[in-house]
């Protein structure tokens, strides 16, 4: 097994950990935020394919925190895909193809070495 160049690794991990993060104002109702008129409740995440974000209610300052996919650019050999699922696995991630060999899909051997 070749090592990995630690630059080429820090990268695609910043990449990994790289989201868009947003807050939103909505109404409270009974306790729970209500955002295009569905309700979360209070503290509790809601992960969604379609749009491909995660939700969070915050009651107490009557917001939504909304995590979505980051940017990402395909690094030298490599090309985008959809991913499928709920977020973030719906989130578009690099695959990567080493010379001579089978594709590599660099987003999911990593997210098994590491948590962001």
């Amino acid at each position: 097994m070749k090592p990995v160049f630690p630059g080429a690794l820090m990268c695609v991990l910043w990449l990994l950990c790289d989201a868009s993060v947003g807050l939103i104002d909505v109404q409270i109702r009974n306790g729970k935020c209500v955002l295009n008129g569905t309700e979360i409740e209070n503290g509790k995440s809601v992960s969604l394919e379609k749009p491909c974000e995660s939700r969070t209610c915050d009651a107490k300052s009557k917001t939504v925190e909304i995590i979505g996919c980051g940017p990402i650019v395909a690094p030298p050999n490599c090309t985008l895909v959809e991913g499928t699922g709920l977020f973030p696995k719906c989130c578009r991630h690099a695959v990567c193809k080493r010379t001579g060999l089978k594709p590599v899909n660099i987003t999911a051997l990593l997210s098994r070495l590491t948590k962001c």
